[in-house]
């Protein structure tokens, strides 16, 4: 029997978020900030990411507290956190000139803020890894103050906390949604975010495919993703036959993590009623 790989929280979301902020254009992510969206494609990881850094918190402390064994629990969080956390910090150091036009509601700046706790938390328990993750490139280089909008980001975080608390478990739903969701409505939903140039920054629709499944942990192949993106896309436009009822189930994590798309998506709901194929 294998034993079961242990899910931290937060995990996901931050290398997710490291993998899409080393690959995708700053000044896209900055021009295409909206009132709705203020920290632009990030912002639903913006949001929630103090409260993953409360529960992964919690998660260590308890799990340690249980094991003996904190050697395999440091070679594990080295492996699945530090790294990544390393890799962003040493980047942000590299970019910060440019990030500072995105001031004082810099995505970049606030998700460092909490990187920072995570690495924190981990070195907390396990100071000897400070040492053998740094990479060689980092420098003494001067950290981002923790201006205001820093401090006021981690009292609203706080207060939404306790806010989500209350909310039930609307996350989990969306989660288990997601999980829901056939090759063909993650392609379509890869078709709208590309359509609106959300997805990443790859010249081609291939290797942005590639990137989309990475993010996104999809189970499939590219070939077999491309062949349902130019399926959904015919279905769409030409065939004018994608099930709409499909179209409706992806609008909740489209509102959440591609909200620019939602509009197209309800008109093109729209178009396909008043233009159903005849048979």
């Amino acid at each position: 029997m294998e034993k079961e790989i242990e899910i931290w929280y937060s995990e996901y979301e931050l290398r997710q978020f490291i993998s899409m902020a080393l690959r995708w254009n700053i000044d896209v992510v900055y021009k295409t900030r909206t009132e709705q969206r203020p920290y632009s494609v990030f912002t639903y990881k913006v949001e929630n990411a103090r409260e993953n850094f409360e529960k992964f918190s919690t998660q260590l402390n308890k799990k340690l507290t249980k094991n003996e064994h904190w050697k395999a629990i440091g070679i594990d969080l080295e492996d699945r956190f530090l790294i990544h956390l390393n890799e962003y910090i040493n980047w942000y150091n590299d970019h910060s000139n440019q990030l500072e036009k995105s001031q004082p509601n810099c995505p970049y700046s606030l998700m460092l803020n909490v990187i920072e706790s995570t690495k924190a938390e981990i070195l907390k328990y396990f100071p000897e890894l400070e040492s053998e993750t740094l990479p060689p490139s980092q420098t003494e280089k001067p950290k981002p103050e923790l201006n205001e909008a820093l401090i006021s980001f981690s009292i609203n975080e706080t207060i939404k906390i306790l806010q989500n608390k209350l909310k039930g478990n609307s996350q989990s739903k969306e989660a288990e949604l997601r999980t829901k969701f056939s090759v063909l409505q993650w392609a379509t939903i890869f078709y709208y975010a590309d359509e609106t140039k959300l997805t990443s920054n790859a010249p081609t629709v291939k290797d942005r495919i590639k990137d989309f499944i990475s993010d996104h942990r999809i189970n499939t192949t590219p070939a077999k993703f491309k062949n349902m993106y130019y399926d959904a896309k015919k279905r769409i436009n030409k065939k004018r036959d994608y099930p709409i009822n499909k179209l409706d189930l992806i609008i909740p994590f489209l509102k959440t993590n591609y909200n620019q798309t939602v509009a197209k998506v309800e008109n093109d709901i729209i178009f396909l009623k008043e233009n159903k194929p005849e048979y």
